[in-house]
């Protein structure tokens, strides 16, 4: 937590890195809409615009849902007091996890890697984000094994209902 500055105006801040990782995730979401036409599953009238707009709203909501729901359980779970730096690295970390997603999409766009390869480093991915989920709940909320996987498994389960809600939209379930 050295690296941060852990004030209001830096934990409001923090949540800035969203327009930071849209424009990389969205070439990943790009190389997604291709796996979907290529796959012949992408339903009529579903176009790229439409298919990055509903991508960058359920992100949207999911950056704000997680940190409310946290900050509600923040203090019967006692973490309140380190709520702010936790999010703040969370929030920042999620560049650095954003950045080889993104290179994976570029990879699949421009035929380097098949959609087998690219699920498998985007699985890898994921497990990566759930550790650091993990760390940074010890380290910034001082918390326990069993809270910081609590905390993880929390943010892992939100991003599957947010990928549910998102197909659901998407017309792909």
């Amino acid at each position: 937590m050295r690296w941060f500055t852990v004030t209001e105006g830096a934990f409001w801040r923090s949540f800035s890195v969203f327009f930071l990782t849209l424009p990389l995730s969205m070439l990943g979401w790009q190389a997604l809409f291709g796996s979907i036409e290529e796959a012949g599953v992408r339903p009529p009238g579903l176009s790229l615009p439409s298919f990055h707009l509903t991508m960058i709203l359920t992100a949207a909501f999911e950056w704000i849902l997680f940190p409310v729901l946290l900050a509600i359980l923040s203090s019967p779970l006692g973490i309140s007091r380190h709520f702010a730096a936790f999010m703040i690295a969370r929030n920042w970390g999620s560049l650095l996890l954003t950045l080889p997603y993104c290179a994976i999409g570029a990879l699949s766009l421009i035929g380097l890697l098949n959609d087998e390869v690219a699920s498998i480093a985007t699985m890898i991915l994921i497990g990566l984000g759930i550790r650091y989920d993990i760390l940074n709940a010890r380290w910034t909320l001082k918390a326990n094994w069993s809270l910081a996987i609590g905390v993880a498994t929390l943010a892992f389960l939100l991003g599957m209902v947010m990928l549910v809600l998102n197909n659901r939209l998407l017309g792909l379930v």
